[in-house]
């Protein structure tokens, strides 16, 4: 494993020894490669024969809005995230976050169903302050009124 500027402490050393994981601490500057065959990694101070490489990726969320409004990305070893709570409110009052954007390993379908779980927890969460706000000004209309006669559509009522 090339550390390549990564800290890796003494107990994930211990565990990389026991699985027979060789431990290169140095920055890595490139691989030197026989055509499509990667046959080195090339350090500032040294070269390591290899017969194949492989990278662990980094994700950072694109959290640039959530930057602007306010918030801080958090850093986990596998990259940058929007931080969030159970039903995706973040630390920011009436923001949430979804899919991968909380969870770096979050799939596609992973992803859908947590903008569906999201969704839900805001609709409560609007209702709620629609029922704090009818409890503490009784005559205020609510902000989302039902019409009190049935809706006409052009091609029939569905």
């Amino acid at each position: 494993m090339f550390t390549d500027g990564v800290d890796v402490d003494d107990a994930q050393r211990a565990e990389l020894a026991v699985m027979g994981v060789t431990i290169v601490d140095g920055r890595v500057l490139r691989l030197q490669m026989d055509g499509i065959q990667v046959r080195s990694v090339v350090l500032t101070d040294r070269t390591h024969d290899v017969d194949a490489v492989v990278v662990g990726p980094r994700m950072v969320a694109r959290g640039d809005l959530y930057e602007r409004l306010g918030g801080e990305l958090a850093d986990h070893p596998m990259g940058r995230f929007v931080p969030s709570g159970p039903g995706g409110a973040t630390p920011i009052e009436g923001v949430w976050a979804v899919g991968n954007a909380v969870d770096l390993a979050a799939m596609v379908a992973s992803s859908a169903g947590s903008g569906v779980a999201v969704g839900a927890a805001v609709n409560a969460d609007l209702l709620a302050d629609d029922v704090r706000d009818r409890l503490a000004e009784p005559d205020r209309a609510p902000r989302n009124t039902v019409p009190s006669r049935p809706v006409e559509y052009p091609h029939g009522n569905h």
